[in-house]
Parts: structure tokens; sequence; C-alpha cells
């Protein structure tokens, strides 16, 4: 079984990574959520007010390995709030996974 489980690092909000911390679960819901939206339900991620990227924290989030293949297959360009490092960075990675959670 815990050979199903992948972890990764995300940078996310402060908020969400305390949701996620007390409710590990949420992340099938967040997953499905993201890979089933079409373009212009991700025009709306612009607006976020609830999920403010500052302040934010790196945290080691659990999936299982379907749902983290389909958040690191999922392209939604880049989110105007979300700050995202050059492509050299090792932390591009985290940035990434977590403007998408």
């Amino acid at each position: 079984m815990l050979q199903n489980v992948h972890r990764a690092r995300c940078k996310l909000p402060a908020l969400a990574a305390h949701l996620l911390a007390c409710n590990p679960q949420l992340i099938a819901a967040v997953t499905e959520t993201i890979y089933s939206c079409d373009q212009q339900q991700l025009k709306a991620c612009n607006q976020m007010s609830l999920f403010e990227p500052e302040p934010s924290a790196i945290t080691t989030v659990c999936f299982n390995r379907v749902q983290y293949a389909k958040l690191m297959s999922r392209n939604i360009g880049e989110i105007a709030t979300f700050d995202i490092p050059p492509e050299q960075s090792p932390d591009r990675k985290a940035s990434v996974l977590g403007m998408k959670i």
C-alpha cells in the first residue's frame, strides 16, 4: 500500500497548507477539480481572494500516483497572483505544484 503513495514538496498558501495538514483526504477533491476544469473556470483562479499566495509554506503533500500524475500532466499556465521561480530554480517544481493545488 505504501508503494502507491507519492510525496511531493509543494509551496502552498499558508491556509491551504493548514487545511491539507488537518484533512489530507482533500487532495483527492483538489486533484479532480483541477484535472476536470476547463479554461474558462481556470480564469477564475486569477481572482482568488481566499487563498492568497503569501504567506506561503513549503510542505510535503501525499498523493496516490494517479493524483500526482494528473496534477503534473495538467497545464494551467501561470496564475497572475503566484510568483513562479525561473526554470533553473530548484523550487520551481514545488511552486508550480502548489499553484495547481
